[in-house]
């Protein structure tokens, strides 16, 4: 199941400073993200994080270069080794018929589904969005369309201000929910240091993998199983 920590808040902490420390810490998965939660949530603390990567990024555009956004609501803050640290928005919905289903898609609210890389995720702003929670064997699933995923289902908790939630690659689920007002929270995703590698051997990076950060677009081509097309079985 995630991993879910609160820790009392701490002096705020530079995203340089923070990138540097995890690279130190060499993450490789769920525990060594949990070893680094104390940084985090001083990370979350730097009221000024946002407001000054949001304005060098505009910089950045207006000279030319593609702005860092994973998806619509989610912008790249900075990168690692083997990690990248991003924000997301996340605000109720406000449209009503068919324009509203397609903010829920652009939220991915309501959409249960797992991830293929392991991450850690804090609440920065906001009341935060209230998240169900899975947890499913891997070794279960051939990941076919049509295909029964049976989830263990592990109640249901709220991403507020200073909440640290681990979540483990192909193993924990989640559904979102809208939050009741604009919220924001900051993630840290990690890697697969194979993917690095397929990627040096495109000769400089002219071909993108799953799950590699491309920071020329700041896009990261991924992919993640959503149990509305496999199915569920909740035991």
């Amino acid at each position: 199941m995630t991993i879910n920590i609160d820790l009392p808040s701490a002096p705020a902490m530079g995203l340089d400073e923070f990138v540097a420390l995890a690279d130190a810490a060499a993450l490789d998965g769920p525990d060594s993200l949990v070893e680094i939660a104390p940084h985090f949530r001083a990370l979350a603390g730097d009221p000024d994080l946002l407001a000054i990567r949001l304005n060098e990024s505009l910089k950045r555009y207006v000279e030319g270069a593609s702005m860092l956004t994973y998806t619509p609501q989610s912008i790249v803050l900075a990168s690692g080794r083997n990690f990248y640290v991003r924000a997301n928005i996340w605000t109720p919905l406000q449209l009503q018929g068919d324009f509203r289903s397609h903010e829920e898609r652009v939220f991915s609210y309501r959409n249960t589904h797992d991830h293929n890389f392991d991450f850690m995720t804090i609440g920065y702003h906001g009341p935060g969005y209230e998240t169900d929670l899975y947890q499913y064997d891997p070794a279960t699933v051939e990941g076919h369309v049509g295909e029964r995923v049976e989830l263990e289902p592990l109640g249901r908790e709220t991403l507020y201000a200073g909440r640290i939630m681990v979540y483990r690659a192909k193993r924990d689920v989640h559904t979102q929910l809208p939050p009741p007002s604009l919220s924001i929270s900051l993630n840290v995703m990690l890697i697969d240091p194979e993917w690095r590698r397929r990627e040096r051997e495109q000769r400089g990076g002219t071909h993108e993998r799953e799950g590699e950060l491309d920071l020329r677009t700041g896009s990261i081509p991924q992919r993640r199983l959503g149990f509305d097309q496999v199915g569920m079985e909740c035991g």
